[in-house]
């Protein structure tokens, strides 16, 4: 019987851990989760990780948090993400994960089964606290998995198949040209400058995926569709807010375009989207989505309060008002994947 392995210590894993399957947001108790994850662990392989662990060179990273009203940032300027980096962020992040997993019904849309059954390389780009790796990990036990993050929120138990490490993707990636198979990145390019993303980051992601890899790009557009008055506020404020940080909430479009300029490297599928809606005429399903949004939306008060020129209890009061709103006028906001397979022969 395999063992779960030990990381690094940061979080316990139980305190943040959901299960890996997605009928956890319908669990009822601690003891559940925790029981369901370590009869599933059973099925994790033997290290595969060697080759990859060698290519691995951390970076000298301060470890240094600021706490503001209650909740623990990166305290580090040259970050550009204004969610925390903390124990409830990693919660919230676990529950989001599985949310997408119960709208898109599925972990990926590469046609990658095959080589995942039988041992791939895999590489998740902003893994946040590691549930999509983790999830992975256990229902393709012969790959090997790699979750990135500028955040240290990762579990401190882990598949024995699965590795973490912490690393800014703006300086690049400490990894060798053509080493994975797939390489994932998920609602990552609201936390970085769009200009760094199209003209370096992506770059990197094509430069370590293998020739016929594929590289998936998971994100939202950002902007409320149907939006009541609360919600066309908080789209023209939030927008602003992210443009004059270097941060753009990029449409699927967007994406697309800087994939078709590189069609030297890559071969583009088309664009898959899907809603992401709130409340009461979504089921369960939605009232679960717009608590994750609310949770959200308040990590970010101390940034957003200025913009909307609120105290403390008027954004607390607004975001109540906005909850009301989202479910009265079933808003929801698009995810989108954009899927490129790496070409066989590929010349830089």
């Amino acid at each position: 019987m395999e063992k779960i392995s030990k990381h690094k210590p940061t979080l316990s894993v139980m305190s943040i851990l959901s299960t890996t399957d997605p009928s956890i947001l319908f669990a009822n108790n601690d003891a559940e989760i925790e029981s369901n994850f370590v009869s599933r662990s059973t099925q994790i392989s033997a290290s595969l990780l060697d080759p990859i662990k060698a290519a691995m060179t951390p970076e000298n990273f301060s470890e240094n948090f600021v706490e503001i009203n209650g909740r623990l940032f990166m305290n580090d300027s040259t970050l550009k993400c204004f969610l925390p980096s903390d124990k409830e962020e990693a919660k919230r992040s676990f529950d989001r994960y599985y949310i997408d997993k119960l709208i898109w019904g599925n972990d990926y849309s590469a046609p990658i089964f095959d080589r995942l059954s039988h041992g791939a390389k895999v590489l998740d780009v902003g893994c946040g606290s590691g549930a999509w790796i983790t999830n992975m990990a256990l229902n393709y036990p012969a790959s090997t998995f790699v979750g990135i993050d500028v955040a240290p929120l990762f579990p401190d138990v882990i598949p024995h198949n699965t590795a973490f490490l912490q690393c800014n993707i703006v300086n690049g990636l400490p990894f060798p040209d053509n080493c994975f198979d797939f390489v994932r990145q998920g609602f990552l390019i609201i936390c970085m400058d769009w200009q760094i993303w199209k003209k370096k980051v992506i770059k990197e992601l094509i430069r370590i995926t293998k020739p016929g890899g594929y590289i998936e790009i998971m994100e939202t557009d950002g902007q409320f569709l149907q939006p009541g008055k609360i919600a066309r506020r908080v789209n023209h404020n939030q927008s602003t807010l992210f443009k004059n940080a270097g941060i753009n909430f990029v449409s699927s479009k967007n994406v697309m375009t800087v994939f078709n300029s590189l069609n030297n490297a890559v071969t583009v599928a088309p664009i898959e989207e899907k809603p992401r809606q709130f409340g009461t005429r979504a089921g369960k399903l939605g009232e679960i989505s717009l608590k994750n949004f609310t949770q959200s939306f308040k990590s970010l008060k101390t940034i957003l309060c200025p913009h909307f020129g609120f105290t403390s209890d008027e954004f607390e009061q607004m975001t109540m008002d906005l909850a009301e709103e989202l479910r009265r006028c079933n808003s929801s906001v698009n995810n989108y994947r954009v899927t490129a397979r790496k070409h066989v022969k590929y010349v830089e």
